[in-house]
């Protein structure tokens, strides 16, 4: 166990220049390693433990500079009573970080409600689903890859980070906060619950299911549903249900008769209803128009008292 400090395997590097030869530091044994609050269990460059626990502590691997293409990783079957778990992947350099290589069981995949944060340094690719929770990925170098169809339909995906999606890839939540054009593939992408568009003009391209909310609500600029990627091989658009509704949140935002929330270039279906929402309630009194090139706020509704 790790109840204070930052304990790291014994033998392990003592500087970043270290050079990857494919050894792995095992002096902990094979046993479950649980981190509490306030201890840190840095990996340095290790990949033996598969049974790290995490209940409330820190997990980082602070070794960057490796010399050759295999990288370990971290790797964490279960997340037990953490409230909030942060996994730093500190990996930078000419490799890719594989989140299940060497026949491992890379990340928990079921969250318990809990949020994981991966620091992404050099490529993470996610080879096993993510579910029942909070997914956050900041970018500090590289990119994050969807690399095999995943139902993480349970989970709400917060990126900060260029990332790829290369297979189908089914999100509960999406809440696209990075506001640079590094998104690549061509893969399906859909969101289930809620799509959150916080940066101001990108993200990958995604299906909202019926039912799904547009939240606006972080942002007070015009939504275009549609944007280009970095090097411009791809236009990314939000494509909506061909019938159903679509909830349009606007939180606090204040909105006014006339205001364009939403640009498009292709009008969805007349069987899609669009209607606004405040704090996840349906506002009554006030409507959505819905154009060719948008969506519109419709004037309040006027209310009749008799006596």
């Amino acid at each position: 166990d790790v109840e204070a400090g930052t304990v790291c395997p014994p033998d392990s590097p003592a500087d970043n220049n270290y050079t990857y030869s494919g050894d792995t530091f095992t002096a902990f044994g094979t046993g479950i390693i649980d981190v509490y609050p306030g201890a840190v269990f840095d990996m340095r460059g290790n990949y033996a433990y598969t049974n790290v626990r995490l209940k409330g502590g820190t997990i980082t691997n602070t070794l960057r500079t490796m010399g050759q293409i295999a990288k370990p990783g971290i790797f964490v079957d279960s997340l037990a009573d953490a409230e909030v778990s942060y996994v730093n992947m500190s990996l930078s350099g000419s490799g890719n970080l594989c989140a299940a290589s060497y026949g491992m069981a890379g990340f928990a995949t079921d969250l318990g409600g809990k949020t994981l944060e991966i620091d992404v340094w050099g490529d993470l690719y996610l080879r096993s689903a993510i579910t029942n929770g909070t997914l956050i990925v900041v970018e500090n170098y590289g990119w994050f890859r969807f690399e095999a169809d995943f139902d993480m339909s349970s989970t709400a995906f917060d990126n900060t980070c260029a990332f790829q999606v290369n297979a189908n890839v089914r999100l509960g939540e999406y809440i696209q906060r990075k506001d640079t054009p590094y998104m690549l593939g061509s893969s399906p992408l859909t969101v289930c619950r809620r799509f959150c568009p916080v940066a101001e003009s990108y993200f990958y391209g995604c299906t909202l299911l019926d039912g799904c909310t547009l939240d606006l609500s972080q942002r007070a600029t015009l939504f275009t549903a549609s944007c280009n990627n970095y090097n411009n091989t791809e236009t990314y658009t939000v494509t909506f249900p061909s019938s159903g509704h679509i909830y349009v949140e606007v939180g606090d935002r204040a909105v006014r008769t006339g205001d364009k929330l939403v640009a498009w270039t292709s009008k969805p279906s007349d069987m899609t209803k669009f209607l606004l929402a405040r704090h996840g309630e349906t506002v009554t009194n006030r409507s959505l128009i819905i154009e060719d090139d948008g969506i519109y706020v419709g004037p309040s509704g006027l209310m009749l008292f008799v006596r």
